[in-house]
């Protein structure tokens, strides 16, 4: 929509906007509703005549919408009108009420717009009701399969096939069925396909027409894509006329689906979706499940001669297998990287828990048991060190001696808890279906509001697949009788308006006491940095004479080009400007190609369609920092980084000015006696060269960021880097960090004012601001961590000083990025409050590649927070700082 058509549906009346125009009166829409919530509502407003009044009922009739947004069912809710003398609002208060939605006249389709526009968490839900409702419950109910059933109706001529889903292994339940059916799996041949693994297949097939009662089956078709063709000829010739095949005999294949398996095997075998259950009821079901289909048998569950703890420690097992499995679904809250644990994982648990409970009156070894489960079994997949450290947090709630005692939970909400040991099998499977469809997000050490997170990407996802496959008939935007031609044309004219070509173009408007540059000062980063590369060549190495006025510069520089930081300012100014330069030269030739004056190639093709869908052009991202933002918020998230970085350009100019011709002393009256200027006036009276607080969300690097600052500690005091690491006090402003501003993470962070503007920096060290909380809060008053506020997932945390210190516990060989990591826990002397060693990432994502340290790319450091709760609490929370936010 354009600026014309976002004003005529802002949601006020006509005195409202004449008031709003004329005395500035602002009519604020409910803060639940979020800045893309808005431009939803006018969006459906402009386009569709039913909800007209949409926007100016939410301005005016806050109480109403209120009451929507707190039902629990709000497909049902919208049902019955809303009419306020049911709720005693009458008299002087009726004027608030008369901006009524009549949402009950309102279509069951029409009613999940508005719960899609405003309660999205609730989507998939209320679809699940409105596909019930239209179509029956058939349509919304998940099928299982029964493998013996199965069996029984098949033949010998048609293959059975496990079409596979991340996650999902058949090959266990396919070997207990084997077993059930026959008492043993002597019968059955397994073989993985893969490179060279197609005649060893086509020999065990050929084998099995020989000998009687043979089973084959061949897992990951898909990896065989150039044996697909012979398979597929060995599955015709089983139902040629004259085929002699075995009536015994059956073929089981697995596969992704994949272009390359064969449609005719498609088309003549049984197909089996092996899907991962959903939640945790489904998961434990299929653990206890029976035909064929269960990992833990009844046999299995009465062997007495385990000992008395052996029940309670085997549906600890099943359960713990069960949360790790539905964590995946709370994105980077529940696992950084979405880990693909499947059936093996928990039977060869259960097979070490068989081997280390054998020994009679033995104590149960806890030690041994979570390191063969957490370390070697589960976290054998794990990659990501803070991962492990969930999953040895969570596995520690099911093995430990205190779940063997009456009374315990696994949640604090007392919902799941472990069985008597004198409940029989079929007691357990009644447990296991009487417990609720929807998991409590207690279970994994979550709240409601990572539930909400959960549930809005689940309808984000419905809608995207729905859009995926809807044809493409848009031609502009709404609102506008432009086509996509102008509105890329427009938007490329205003990004190459507001992004400077470099970052020598930048001016700061904002600085009124910037003094005028001489003709004979360096006027750039550039400019000074040229001074050291005088007389040498690309490599640095003396190639030829200086003169003496060229020594004395790099003589009066040699300070600031030893500095550190100075070094990672011009690494992050030449990236910028090379990002700068990528994005100008891709707009220019965008624009000439839809002008026609050049062909549009495949690189502009994708930049064009990422303009349309508010993308970053793929060009772009290569040379970029990591961001998750939307087009527009990441282009105005450049024009602040490169503020800041030319901001500090600057300071550094005037110093390296300063140092190469230095300021006259002031003239004093003769006689006058000298006064001694203090440090801290020198400094306030010296251009400083540094920011006060660093905005580490700028940087593309900040890893090396925080190595140039230990680098320049070091060689303060002379130490060796490797044996620093840093200590962290959040220093908050009683001014400005109240609790409404820290938890508005709406509001723009102020980067000029904060960076450059203030009280002295410390004397040591950095402070650092713009930094975010994801997955709690910084509570002001007892200047610590505390669980989030309900629907508020994010919160800003105050600035915080960045402190240098000797590391005495760290190994020589330790980078910034592990620093500290579980230092505090070593420390023998215990602070007041416990400390959450707080993972610090680029963006919400958390994920990245696997950088030489053995940290993720994303990674950053990690940083300790004070915090009343134990560091468990916050590690199966997901709670980490993130250096910038989605939107």
């Amino acid at each position: 929509m354009d600026e014309e058509a976002l004003a005529e549906h802002d949601g006020l009346t006509a005195m409202q906007r004449l008031d709003s125009q004329t005395k500035g009166t602002v009519f604020p829409r409910p803060r639940w509703i979020t800045d893309a919530m808005w431009l939803q509502c006018q969006c459906v407003e402009a386009t569709l005549p039913t909800f007209s009044r949409l926007c100016r009922s939410i301005i005016n009739n806050k109480v109403q919408w209120e009451l929507f947004v707190r039902s629990d069912t709000p497909y049902h809710f919208m049902k019955s009108k809303f009419d306020p003398a049911h709720l005693g609002m009458q008299g002087d208060n009726s004027a608030m009420y008369k901006e009524v939605f009549p949402w009950e006249k309102l279509t069951t389709f029409q009613r999940l717009i508005v719960i899609k526009v405003l309660r999205p968490e609730m989507l998939t839900a209320c679809i699940r009701t409105f596909v019930e409702n239209q179509m029956g419950t058939k349509f919304v109910s998940s099928g299982s399969f029964d493998l013996r059933e199965l069996f029984e109706e098949s033949s010998a001529k048609s293959p059975l096939i496990f079409i596979l889903s991340p996650g999902s292994d058949p090959a266990g339940q396919l070997l207990r069925f084997a077993k059930e059916l026959r008492g043993s799996t002597l019968h059955l041949d397994m073989i993985s396909l893969g490179r060279g693994q197609g005649p060893k297949a086509e020999e065990l097939i050929a084998k099995a027409q020989i000998l009687k009662g043979r089973w084959v089956f061949l897992q990951n078709c898909h990896l065989a894509a150039s044996w697909m063709p012979k398979l597929q000829t060995i599955v015709d010739n089983f139902n040629k006329p004259n085929s002699d095949v075995d009536p015994q005999f059956r073929l089981w294949l697995s596969s992704k689906p994949d272009p390359c398996f064969p449609v005719s095997i498609l088309q003549t075998g049984f197909k089996m979706t092996v899907e991962s259950p959903q939640g945790l009821k489904a998961n434990l079901g299929r653990s206890f499940g029976s035909g064929g289909t269960g990992a833990i048998s009844e046999k299995l569950y009465d062997d007495a001669s385990k000992g008395p703890a052996w029940r309670n420690l085997l549906f600890g097992l099943c359960f713990f297998n069960a949360v790790i499995h539905e964590r995946k679904k709370y994105g980077a809250l529940g696992w950084n990287i979405a880990y693909e644990f499947n059936d093996s994982d928990l039977e060869v648990s259960l097979l070490q828990l068989q081997l280390l409970l054998d020994e009679e009156d033995a104590p149960i070894p806890w030690a041994a048991l979570r390191y063969l489960t957490g370390e070697v079994i589960y976290g054998g997949r794990v990659t990501d060190d803070w991962d492990r450290r969930c999953l040895h947090s969570l596995l520690h709630r099911f093995y430990c001696s205190e779940a063997l005692e009456p009374g315990y939970n696994y949640s604090h909400d007392g919902l799941y808890h472990p069985l008597p040991g004198a409940f029989t099998f079929s007691e357990v499977k009644a447990y296991v279906a009487g417990l609720p469809q929807v998991d409590s997000p207690e279970v994994f050490g979550m709240n409601q509001n990572s539930e909400k997170v959960y549930l809005e990407k689940q309808a984000r996802d419905l809608v995207n697949t729905i859009i995926s496959v809807q044809p493409r008939l848009s031609s502009g935007l709404i609102g506008t009788g432009k086509s996509s031609d102008e509105i890329v044309l427009e938007m490329a004219s205003d990004m190459m308006r507001f992004l400077p070509v470099n970052m020598e173009e930048i001016e700061d408007d904002d600085d009124d006491d910037k003094q005028p540059i001489k003709k004979d000062q360096k006027k750039t980063l550039a400019d000074v940095f040229k001074v050291a590369s005088v007389g040498k060549d690309t490599k640095g190495r003396a190639s030829m004479p200086t003169t003496p006025a060229q020594d004395l510069e790099a003589e009066a520089l040699k300070p600031l080009f030893q500095s550190a930081l100075v070094t990672v300012l011009r690494q992050e100014t030449d990236r910028f400007n090379n990002l700068l330069s990528i994005i100008h030269k891709s707009l220019k030739s965008l624009c000439r190609a839809i002008k026609g004056e050049v062909v549009m190639s495949e690189q502009l093709e994708e930049a064009y369609n990422a303009l349309l869908t508010q993308k970053v052009p793929a060009q772009w991202k290569q040379a970029a920092y990591e961001s998750c933002k939307p087009l527009g918020s990441w282009v105005q998230d450049l024009i602040q980084r490169v503020d800041f970085f030319g901001k500090w350009s600057e300071q550094v100019v005037v110093v390296a000015n300063h140092a190469l011709k230095p300021a006259q002393p002031p003239s004093r009256t003769p006689g006058a006696p000298v006064t001694p200027v203090s440090p801290d006036e020198l400094l306030v009276e010296t251009a400083k060269e540094h920011p006060r607080s660093f905005w580490l969300s700028g940087f593309f690097f900040p890893q090396g960021f925080l190595t140039a600052v230990l680098q320049n500690h070091a060689r303060k005091v002379g130490m060796s880097v490797d044996s620093l690491t840093f200590e962290f006090e959040v220093r908050p402003n009683n001014t400005t960090d109240t609790e409404e501003a820290l938890n508005d993470v709406k509001q723009k962070i102020k980067v000029k004012e904060l960076g450059f503007k203030g009280p002295l920096p410390p004397k040591e060290g950095v402070l650092v601001f713009g930094l975010y909380l994801d997955g709690a809060r910084w509570d002001m008053s007892s200047l610590s961590l505390r669980d989030s506020l309900p629907g508020q997932r994010f919160c800003r945390l105050p600035e915080i000083h960045f402190l240098p210190t000797e590391n005495a516990n760290a190994p020589a060989s330790q980078s910034v990025s592990s620093v500290g990591m579980f230092q505090r826990e070593k420390e023998p002397e215990q602070p007041e409050k416990e400390m959450y060693e707080c993972p610090l990432y680029r963006t919400s994502a958390r994920a990245g590649t696997l950088s030489s340290t053995g940290h993720s790319t994303n990674f950053v450091t990690a940083v300790s927070l004070p915090t009343d709760h134990r560091p468990d609490f916050w590690v199966t929370r997901g709670v980490a700082l993130l250096c910038q936010l989605d939107d």
